[in-house]
């Protein structure tokens, strides 16, 4: 059996990786810096987020301005989501495990853009470079 040869393997060490893992497609040693779950230190900028809000509103709101936390806690899940799946795509051959687990044709489509889309040729010609004068 022949052995695997990544497309890129990183010698240092990735800081903060909560994942380490190999990209499916083309076996490149692959590291996710986020999670999709938000962790305790969120949910407590959100509750001190919260206080200061309600303490600074409660003249004008009421206790109502509680509700400001609901909305706090929706913004950090919605960004925490892109950030981690904004991450799971490989830089390397274009694979997006999520959009794998949805749809394999989608998927492959994908790949196949990224490829297309990185082999496409360029005009870097000495004539292109050169401003008028």
């Amino acid at each position: 059996m022949p052995k695997i040869r990544p497309l890129e393997t990183r010698p240092f060490r990735f800081k903060n990786a909560t994942k380490k893992f190999h990209c499916p497609l083309c076996a490149s040693e692959r590291y996710l810096t986020s999670s999709h779950r938000m962790s305790y230190k969120q949910y407590i900028q959100i509750a001190v987020l919260t206080g200061v809000t309600t303490f600074a509103l409660y003249d004008y709101f009421g206790f109502r301005s509680v509700v400001f936390g609901v909305l706090y806690w929706a913004a950090y899940e919605i960004a925490r989501r892109l950030v981690f799946r904004s991450e799971i795509e490989c830089p390397y051959c274009g694979f997006d495990a999520s959009w794998y687990k949805r749809d394999v044709k989608v998927a492959r489509r994908l790949v196949d853009e990224f490829w297309q889309k990185k082999n496409s040729p360029t005009d870097k010609t000495p004539e292109a470079q050169q401003p008028n004068l």
